[in-house]
């Protein structure tokens, strides 16, 4: 009984760390890119910048929103919503261009240090 143990007790292990990895839901990866305070880098524009909390509250522009991922879209809803297409270019998620769903229109923002 006790080789048993000995046995099955590793496997038990093994697979329990081999596996934990499947549990964990990818929209999370995704939403800890964006937790954060950005910088819009642009010419004129309504956007100054935003700030995402990792409790998914923030800031946009000064004002209070909530903000998620959605369907690979940035969702922001604070007075509105709006739901934006979104890419990160460079290394460390540098820098994150936002698209108004239906626009032509790209904004660029910088991650702030």
């Amino acid at each position: 009984m006790k080789q048993q143990l000995l046995v099955v007790g590793p496997i038990i292990l093994l697979l329990t760390v081999g596996l934990s990895g499947c549990l964990s839901d990818p929209l999370n990866v995704e939403r800890e890119k964006f937790v954060g305070s950005w910088r819009y880098c642009g010419g004129d524009s309504e956007f100054s910048g935003f700030i995402c909390n990792s409790d998914k509250t923030g800031t946009w522009n000064g004002s209070f929103i909530r903000w998620d991922i959605e369907k690979d879209k940035f969702v922001v809803s604070g007075k509105t919503t709006l739901s934006y297409g979104y890419t990160f270019d460079g290394e460390n998620d540098f820098l994150l261009v936002l698209n108004l769903y239906g626009s032509k229109r790209d904004y660029y923002f910088v991650r702030e240090a």
